[in-house]
C-alpha cells in the first residue's frame, strides 16, 4: 500500500485517479522534505497517472 497526496490544482491527476480506479496504474510523484499539512497528509505528491496496460491485461 502506498499513501500519497494530490494537490488541489492537479485536476487532471484527480480525474485520472477516478477514471482508472480498480486498474493497475503507474504513479509519477515527487517527495517533499517533510509533510506540509495544508498541502496534504503525506510528503509524496502525485504528478501523473498512467494505466499499466501490461499488468491490466494479464490473466491470473
Amino acid at each position: 500500500m502506498f499513501e500519497f497526496s494530490v494537490e488541489d490544482k492537479e485536476k487532471e491527476v484527480i480525474q485520472d485517479l477516478k477514471d482508472l480506479q480498480g486498474k493497475y496504474v503507474k504513479l509519477h510523484y515527487f517527495e517533499r522534505y517533510s509533510k506540509i499539512f495544508w498541502l496534504g497528509d503525506t510528503k509524496y505528491f502525485i504528478t501523473k497517472v498512467e494505466e499499466d496496460k501490461e499488468r491490466s491485461n494479464r490473466r491470473y
